[in-house]
């Protein structure tokens, strides 16, 4: 069974991210795919795999192979689509991740959050936390160790770092680091 992947890489020189962009969407089983403008540059995709494992593969052996030199940093998390809207071409990343041992505070905190997202004026994204998952038992989640927000916001970067701290998640102090970009979504 298909489940999604985040797969964040920054680059070490702003020019590489283009070619990684395009290197990602020919090489790997992409949904979504966006090169991240502001404050650094770098790509984030979604890609789709049956497993972790296979995820990893086809970035290692077609895109880190390819540019490991370009590639300053990585990361590959499982994430469940909780929302599944569109976004514009150009719009916002959040890229939350919990502190350690919080998994019973999300799951405390999360209705609170849920009718948080219901009731705020985000209309347009793609929303869902970073889950852990069993492989062996048919990808049953397991629990989430952070979020992933891609949304149109047209107040910009600013507001869009207020409005969040406003998120019961938030608010609880579940977050151990959260970061803000700029991205240029390529595909969707």
């Amino acid at each position: 069974m298909a489940q999604f992947f985040a797969v964040k890489a920054m680059v070490s020189k702003p020019e590489a991210a283009g070619k990684l962009a395009s290197l990602i969407n020919e090489t790997m089983k992409v949904t979504v795919l966006g090169v991240l403008e502001e404050p650094s540059k770098g790509v984030l995709a979604l890609v789709s795999y049956d497993t972790k494992a296979e995820a990893k593969q086809a970035w290692e052996s077609k895109v880190f192979a390819s540019m490991s030199a370009d590639i300053g940093s990585f990361t590959i998390r499982t994430w469940m689509n909780a929302f599944d809207g569109n976004v514009s071409e150009s719009c916002y990343v959040a890229y939350c991740l919990d502190k350690e041992n919080s998994i019973e505070l999300r799951k405390s905190t999360r209705p609170a959050h849920v009718e948080w997202l219901k009731s705020s004026t985000l209309s347009n994204g793609k929303i869902g936390p970073f889950t852990i998952v069993n492989e062996k038992e048919n990808n049953a989640v397991q629990g989430a160790v952070g979020s992933l927000l891609i949304v149109d916001y047209a107040a910009g970067m600013d507001e869009l770092a207020k409005f969040l701290k406003n998120d019961p998640y938030a608010k609880a102090g579940l977050f151990a680091s959260t970061e803000l970009y700029k991205i240029r979504i390529i595909k969707q």
